[in-house]
C-alpha cells in the first residue's frame, strides 16, 4: 500500500526557544510559526522547543483561535513537531488533535483549514494518533473537506490525511460510511492539480486494502478517473497513487474483469516500458500481476500487449529490488496455466533469465516468484531439457541447501521434476500410448480466527495426543489458541506428505500446472474461495486422475470447515458431475482424501448415491475415520491417519492388509488409533466397486483398485 508523504513547511530559521516567554502579541502568528521553522531544524530544536512548553503553548493558541493567522501559524508549528513519531505522540498528549478537529468545525478561512488538514496529516502517520482522529470526529469534518469546492491546498491535505488514516481498518469504515469514497472519486474526476490527485489517488488505494470498499469504489465510478490517470498524467505522483490504487483493487475478481474491459491494462504495460521513476514501476507492475492472478482472459491479454516482454526487460534491468520483485511476482501470475504465455516466455529467453535472478538475487520474494515459475514450466519436457542444459539443476541444488520455507520447498520441487525428466524410465501398459495425467488439489482447513462466527462454533477439530482443543473453541483462550496453531502446523505436514506420495506414483505424469499444492494452497482458497477453486481445479479434459487431500476440522456432519464455506459431499459430487458432463474425458477418475473427524459420512454419502450414478462419477472415498468417529493428530507429526497411510505405501503394503499387532518394518507407522478406523468405498466401475473397513483385528471385502494399468494402494 502506498502513503502520502508527510507534509513540510519551510526551510525554517533557528532562533533562540527562550523568547517564547515575551510579550508578542501582535507577532503572534509569525512566532509560531518560528517554532515549527525551529522544529524542522533538528532533533535536539524539537526537544528544546517541547522543554520550553513549545507544545502547551501551541496547543492553547489552536484553543484560543484569536484569528486567522495565529491559528494557521499554530497548526502549522504542531504539524512540523509531529513529522517525527516522537514529535507526534507528545502533541497528542497534550491534547492537540481533540483541538485541531474542533477548529475545523468553526468558520475560519482556507489558510487555517489548509494547515489543519496538514497537522492531521502527519498525526495520522501513528497508529494511536489515527484513532484519537478518530474518536474525536476528525474523519467526518476530512471527508466533508474533500467534498467542499476549497483550496487545492486544503483538498489535497484532507486527502492526503484520509490515506493516512485509512491504515486502520475503523477509519476505513468511517471513511466509508460516511460518504468518503465517493467525495476522492470525484476529486480523481475532476480536480486538475496534481498534488490533490496523487493525494486522493493514493487515498482510494489505501482504502481499497477493505473487500468492501473495493466492490464500492468500483460501483461509484472510481476506476475509470484512475485508469484515465494512468493513461494520461505525466506526473510521477500521481502515475504511482493511481497505479497502487489500481492494484489494490484489482485484489476483487470483478474488478479485474473491468479494469480490462476499461483498456486499464495497455496503460500500465506502457509505464513499465517507458517511465524512469521506480516507484511507478514497481506500482505498475504490481497492478499488472494483480490483474493475471486467477483470471486467464487478463493473462493472455497482459502478453498480448507487450506485457511479457515489459516484465522480462524489467527483470533484467532494474537495480532496484522492489521493482524486480514487482516485476517477477508479476510474471508468476501472467504466466500461471498459461502454456502460450509460457511457450512465449521461452522464445523470449525467459527461462535463462530466471535462472540468472536465482544465481544472483537475495531476495526471497524474488527466489520465491523465480522457483513457482520454474517448478510449474518444469513439467513440460522440452522445456525441462532447456532448463536442464542451462545448470538448472546445480542452482536449485544450490537454493535448496542455502534456503528454508517456502523457496527451498519450490526449488526441491524443481529438482524432483528436473531429475524425472533426465531419466524417464517409465513403460505404458499394454494398449496405452502415455502415461496417465495426475493433478492434486491440497485442501487446507482454514484457521478458526478467520472462519465466520456459525462455522467456528459448529468446527470439532481433530483429536491431538498432547492438547485438547475444545469445541467451538474461543480464539481468546491462551491454551486454545496454542492448540490451534500446532493443529494447523499438522495439517501442513499431513498435504506435504501426502503431495510426496502422490508424486511417488510411478505410472502418473504430474500435470503440475493444474495442480494446487500444499504452499499455495491456503492463499488460493483466500483468493477464490474454496467453490471457485474446486470447480477451476475439475475443470481440464487432459487430466486422468484428480485427486483432492484435504485435512484438518469438520462438522458433526462431516462438512469440511473453511473460513466463510462449509463444503459437504453432496457439493463435491455436484461439481464433480458437472464438470465430467462438460469433459471430453470420460474415463477420468476422482479420488478423495479425507483426514478430519467424521469424514466416514463421506464414505456413507457416496454408498448411498443410487448404483448407475455412483458408477457414473467414477469417485473413491478414503475416510480417515468412521461416521461417528473422531481422527487423531499427534503434535509434531501431523494426522496419525495420513502419517500411517503414507508410511504404508512407502513400505509397499496395502493400508489395509495389515492387521493390529503384526510386527512392522523399521521406521514404519503404528495404526491411526484404537478409537479411529479408517473406512472407504470405490465407485469407478462394477468390479472395482467395493467396501473396505479396518477393524481391529482384521479387514473385510479389501478393494483391488487398478487405474490406467496401475494398481494404487497395493504393494
Amino acid at each position: 500500500r502506498k502513503h502520502a508523504k508527510n507534509l513540510f513547511w519551510g526551510e525554517g530559521v533557528i532562533m533562540n526557544p527562550s523568547v517564547m516567554g515575551a510579550e508578542v502579541d501582535a507577532s503572534m502568528a509569525n512566532f509560531a510559526r518560528r517554532i515549527g521553522d525551529l522544529s524542522l531544524q533538528s532533533e535536539a530544536n524539537k526537544s528544546r522547543v517541547v522543554q520550553l512548553g513549545g507544545v502547551e503553548f501551541l496547543v492553547n493558541l489552536v484553543r484560543k483561535a484569536l484569528d486567522d493567522a495565529v491559528l494557521e501559524g499554530a497548526a502549522i508549528a504542531l504539524s512540523n513537531l509531529s513529522l517525527s513519531e516522537s514529535g507526534r505522540q507528545v502533541v497528542a498528549e497534550h491534547g492537540a488533535i481533540q483541538e485541531l478537529v474542533r477548529a475545523l468545525r468553526s468558520p475560519v478561512g482556507d489558510g487555517p483549514l489548509a494547515a489543519i488538514a496538514g497537522a492531521l496529516r502527519n498525526l495520522a502517520c501513528g497508529s494511536e494518533e489515527r484513532l484519537q482522529i478518530l474518536e474525536h470526529g476528525g474523519v467526518e469534518e476530512l471527508v466533508s473537506l474533500c467534498k467542499q469546492d476549497k483550496d487545492v491546498s486544503i483538498q489535497e491535505n484532507a486527502a492526503a490525511a484520509i490515506a493516512n488514516l485509512a491504515d486502520e481498518t475503523r477509519c476505513r469504515e468511517r471513511v466509508a460510511s460516511c460518504g468518503g469514497l465517493e467525495a476522492l472519486c470525484n476529486l480523481c474526476n475532476t480536480s486538475q492539480a496534481d498534488a490533490v490527485l496523487a493525494c486522493a489517488a493514493a487515498a482510494l488505494g489505501n482504502l481499497a486494502d477493505d473487500d468492501e470498499n473495493r466492490v464500492v469504489i468500483a460501483k461509484v465510478g472510481g476506476l475509470e478517473p484512475l485508469i484515465r490517470l494512468c493513461a494520461s498524467s505525466v506526473n510521477d505522483a500521481v502515475l504511482e497513487s493511481s497505479a497502487a490504487a489500481i492494484a489494490n483493487l484489482a485484489y476483487n475478481e470483478a474488478n479485474r474483469k473491468r479494469i480490462a474491459q476499461l483498456t486499464g491494462i495497455e496503460p500500465l504495460v506502457w509505464l513499465c516500458v517507458h517511465s524512469k521513476n521506480e516507484a511507478v514501476l514497481e506500482s505498475a507492475a504490481a497492478a499488472l500481476g494483480n490483474l493475471a492472478y486467477y483470471n486467464d482472459l487478463n493473462r493472455i491479454r497482459v502478453a498480448d500487449t507487450g506485457g511479457l516482454q515489459a516484465l522480462l526487460l524489467l527483470c533484467d534491468t532494474t537495480s532496484n529490488e522492489a521493482v524486480l520483485e514487482s516485476a517477477v511476482g508479476a510474471l508468476r501470475h501472467v504466466l500461471y496455466n498459461n502454456d502460450g504465455n509460457r511457450n512465449k516466455l521461452v522464445k523470449l529467453n525467459g527461462l535463462e533469465l530466471l535462472l540468472r535472478l536465482c544465481s544472483s538475487s537475495d531476495s526471497e520474494a524474488v527466489l520465491e516468484s523465480c522457483t513457482a515459475i520454474l517448478r510449474k514450466a518444469v513439467s513440460n519436457s522440452e522445456i525441462a531439457q532447456r532448463l536442464l542444459e542451462n545448470g538448472a539443476m546445480q542452482i536449485m541444488t544450490k537454493i535448496e541447501q542455502e534456503w528454508s520455507g517456502t523457496v527451498r520447498s519450490y526449488a526441491s520441487q524443481t529438482l524432483k521434476a528436473l531429475e524425472k525428466n533426465s531419466r524417464r524410465t517409465w513403460t505404458p501398459p499394454s494398449g496405452q500410448t502415455s502415461s496417465p495425467r495426475l493433478a492434486y488439489m491440497m485442501l487446507p482447513c482454514s484457521h478458526p480466527s478467520s472462519m465466520t462466527p456459525a462455522i467456528r462454533k459448529a468446527m470439532i477439530s481433530r483429536r491431538s495426543t498432547s492438547n485438547e482443543i475444545e469445541e467451538g473453541a474461543n480464539m481468546a483462550d491462551g491454551a486454545n489458541l496454542k492448540s490451534l496453531n500446532s493443529e494447523m502446523d499438522n495439517v501442513h505436514r499431513d498435504l506435504t506428505a501426502f503431495e510426496d506420495f502422490l508424486k511417488s506414483r510411478q505410472a502418473c505424469e504430474i500435470d503440475a500446472d493444474r495442480c494446487i499444492e500444499a504452499c499455495d494452497a491456503f492463499i488460493v482458497l483466500q483468493n477464490a474461495g474454496p467453490i471457485k477453486a474446486i470447480k477451476e481445479f475439475f475443470g481440464s479434459d487432459e487430466v486422468d486422475i484428480f485427486v483432492l487431500v484435504y485435512s484438518g476440522h469438520a462438522t458433526e456432519e462431516g462438512a469440511l470447515c473453511f473460513a466463510e464455506h462449509l463444503i459437504t459431499f453432496e457439493q463435491v459430487l455436484g461439481m464433480w458431475q458437472q464438470a465430467r458432463a462438460k469433459n471430453s474425458n470420460t474415463e477420468a477418475r476422482l479420488l478423495l482424501f479425507l483426514d478430519c473427524p467424521r469424514s466416514g459420512k463421506w464414505v456413507k454419502a457416496l454408498e448411498g448415491v443410487p448404483m448407475a450414478a455412483a458408477f457414473a462419477s467414477g469417485m473413491m472415498v478414503q475416510a480417515s475415520c468412521g461416521a461417528m468417529q473422531d481422527s487423531w493428530s499427534s503434535p509434531e507429526e501431523g494426522g496419525n491417519f495420513t502419517r500411517w497411510f503414507t508410511s504404508q505405501q512407502e513400505h509397499g503394503k496395502s493400508p489395509w492388509t495389515i492387521e493390529v499387532g503384526e510386527v512392522k518394518p523399521a521406521g514404519q507407522a503404528s495404526l491411526p488409533h484404537e478409537e479411529q478406523l479408517p473406512c472407504m468405498s470405490c465407485k469407478f466401475d462394477l468390479f472395482s466397486s467395493r467396501r473396505a473397513i479396518m477393524c481391529v483385528g482384521g479387514e473385510e471385502d479389501v478393494p483391488n483398485i487398478s487405474l490406467f494399468g496401475e494398481s494404487w494402494f497395493t504393494s
